[in-house]
């Protein structure tokens, strides 16, 4: 169980981390008290951003449950580092509009994103989220696109300027891209009982993002535009697996962050609570049962 989660690793990841994973009390500690850093940033950022009307700890929690849900994620694994570098990356870049120095924020945000993909490669494809992103913020212009991709170049100057050094460029090149980088996944490891959680959880975000739709109206425009960016994260989480050879269940985390708002907002405006209570009794229950089986 251990193995297989730092099989087809990117480099960094290996060379920081792969001693640590036959290590299981370490090895969940370290995964726990990421997650758990990761879920207490992500609810600060909700709430300053104002998104749900009140202070609560629903965002925290969802994070918490959907990253988690996979047994496989309750150990430590490069899609939860990564997730250390693009939770406070997405922050930013929600706050980048009323920061007076918007160049060195976007700089700051595209280098955290890098960053991320050098422990975890697809991270590296959320360089057209950015861009996107800062448009519908209103923030994109040819000098911040052209700053947000040197940030998004820099930690890989330095990783090729060290394979130039002793002459493995072509190795380096032919390991982390060439070998994983492919148009249609060839592999789906995800068991039936993963996906039936899957369809609880789709359930639930399809009746959150409904809520959401109907409801919008309420809400400031500063407020829509922001989950609509965090709508825009949600679909390129999906779409990035697309272009690997194999579908990793570390996205899961990443999807986390923008689910965790939406079900928050959903749980807050439902009239009928019961309905709630049995979504997430049932989400319990299976995942449970996964982490029976698992163990």
């Amino acid at each position: 169980y251990y193995i297989i989660l730092i099989l087809k690793e990117i480099l960094l990841y290996n060379i920081l981390f792969k001693s640590l994973i036959h290590i299981k009390w370490l090895n969940l500690g370290l995964s726990f008290i990421l997650i758990f850093t990761q879920a207490m940033v992500y609810n600060y950022l909700v709430i300053q951003l104002n998104l749900l009307g009140k202070t609560t700890y629903l965002p925290a929690f969802f994070y918490l449950l959907i990253a988690c849900m996979l047994p496989d994620n309750l150990l430590f694994n490069s899609g939860i580092v990564a997730a250390s570098f693009i939770v406070p990356a997405v922050y930013i870049l929600m706050t980048a509009r009323s920061d007076k120095k918007l160049l060195r924020t976007v700089f700051n945000m595209s280098l955290l994103f890098s960053i991320a993909s050098l422990f975890y490669l697809q991270a590296l494809f959320y360089f057209p989220f950015v861009l996107i992103a800062m448009a519908m913020f209103g923030l994109l212009t040819f000098r911040g696109a052209l700053v947000s991709l040197i940030g998004f170049l820099v930690p890989y100057i330095y990783v090729l300027s060290y394979y130039f050094w002793i002459d493995n460029v072509p190795g380096y090149w032919e390991r982390q891209f060439a070998g994983l980088i492919h148009l249609i996944p060839k592999k789906f490891p995800f068991q039936i009982t993963e996906l039936v959680l899957y369809g609880l959880i789709i359930i639930q975000l399809s009746l959150s993002l409904f809520r959401y739709i109907t409801t919008r109206f309420t809400l400031k425009v500063i407020q829509r535009k922001i989950y609509n960016v965090f709508t825009l994260f949600f679909i390129t989480s999906l779409m990035i697996p697309l272009f690997f050879k194999e579908t990793h269940k570390q996205q899961v985390v990443l999807l986390a962050i923008p689910m965790g708002v939406y079900l928050s907002f959903y749980f807050l405006n439902l009239k009928r609570q019961w309905i709630a209570d049995v979504f997430t009794l049932l989400l319990f229950i299976t995942i449970a049962i996964l982490q029976i089986e698992f163990y």
